[in-house]
C-alpha cells in the first residue's frame, strides 16, 4: 500500500534538517543536529552530495512506497536500481542507514554511479546467505561501460565486491569483514581503480588474499588500507609497480599490515617475480 501524502510529508519534515545547535566538534568533524560527524558526511539528509534531475534517492528509514524523488525516497536499493534503469537515471544516492541484501549491477543503466552520503553512515550489508557476495559488477552481455561506487561501507560475510567485467571506480569505499576476499576481480576486460578507503578481511580468515585479482584483470590502488589474511594476488605471480615507476622491474612492497598502498598491479602478463606479500 502506498503511504499517504501526509506520511511522506511528515517524514520529509522530520528528516529535512540537521541544523547546527552550537555543538562543539573536533577538528575534521561537522556539527549535524545533536552529534558530530566526519566532515565528509556533511549535514542534512544527503550531506554534500551533488544532486540533479537524474538522481534516484534512497533512504533506509523512509516509509514504503516512495517514488525515488528527494522528498519521497525509496527504501529498497533493489527497487532504486530498477527505477534507475527504467527511467535512465544513472545516479543513485543512499542516505544514512544499513541496506541488507546482495545486488548484481549488470550494466543497466550504463555507467551507473552508486553513492552514499559517507562511508561512516552508509553500509551495504550481506544477507547471511551461504557464499554471499554483497555487490557483483558484471555486464553479462550488456556491452561495455563502467560503474562508480563512492562513499560506502560494504559489510561482507564471504565476498565483498566482485568485478567480473567492465571498468569500476571506487572512491572512499570500505570493505570489511570478508571471510574470502574483500575484492575479487577476474577477466582481461576487467579493470578497477580504487582511490581511498580500506579492504579488511575477517581477522580469523585463512583465505590467501584480502584482494584477489585473477585471469588478466587490472587493479590500481591509491591510498587504500589493506589488512587481513594476506595482501596479494591470486593465483600465481604478477607484474606490478608503483604508478610513478615506468620501469618493469619487480620490487617488494611493505608487508606488515595495516599499510597504506599506492601500487598498480598488472596480471595480464606473466612474470618471474613473485615477491608480493
Amino acid at each position: 500500500m502506498w503511504p499517504s501524502t501526509s506520511l511522506l510529508v511528515l517524514w520529509a519534515a522530520c528528516q529535512g534538517g540537521e541544523e547546527d545547535t552550537g555543538l562543539t566538534c573536533d577538528e575534521g568533524e561537522v556539527a549535524a543536529a545533536d552529534r558530530c560527524l566526519p566532515m565528509a558526511c556533511g549535514t542534512g539528509r544527503w550531506g554534500d552530495l551533488r544532486l540533479d534531475d537524474r538522481t534516484v534517492f534512497v533512504h533506509a528509514s523512509a516509509p514504503e512506497g516512495g517514488d525515488g524523488t528527494q522528498d519521497a525516497p525509496l527504501r529498497d536499493l533493489g527497487e532504486a536500481l530498477d527505477l534507475a534503469d527504467d527511467e535512465e537515471r544513472p545516479h543513485v544516492v543512499l542516505g544514512e542507514g544499513t541496506y541488507v541484501g546482495s545486488w548484481i549491477l549488470d550494466g543497466h543503466p550504463t555507467d551507473l554511479v552508486l553513492e552514499g552520503r559517507c562511508s561512516d553512515l552508509v553500509s551495504l550489508t550481506h544477507d547471511g546467505s551461504v557464499d554471499s557476495t554483497v555487490l557483483i559488477l558484471d555486464y553479462v552481455g550488456a556491452g561495455s561501460g563502467s560503474w562508480t561506487l563512492r562513499n560506502l561501507t560494504v559489510a561482507a560475510k564471504d565476498y565483498g565486491i566482485a568485478v567480473l567485467d567492465g571498468t569500476a571506480l571506487f572512491q572512499e569505499v570500505v570493505v570489511e569483514g570478508a571471510w574470502d576476499s574483500a575484492l575479487f576481480m577476474e577477466g582481461e576486460d576487467t579493470a578497477a581503480h580504487w582511490q581511498s578507503g580500506a579492504a579488511r578481511s575477517d581477522p580469523e580468515s585463512t583465505v590467501d588474499s584480502t584482494i584477489a585479482v585473477t585471469r588478466g584483470a587490472t587493479l590500481a590502488l591509491v591510498d587504500v588500507d589493506v589488512t587481513g589474511a594476506r595482501i596479494g594476488l591470486q593465483p600465481g605471480a604478477a607484474r606490478w609497480r608503483s604508478p610513478a615507476d615506468t620501469s618493469s622491474r619487480c620490487t617488494t612492497p611493505p608487508c606488515t599490515p595495516p599499510q597504506r598502498l599506492t601500487w598498480t598491479w598488472w596480471t595480464s602478463r606473466p612474470t618471474a617475480c613473485a615477491e608480493h606479500c
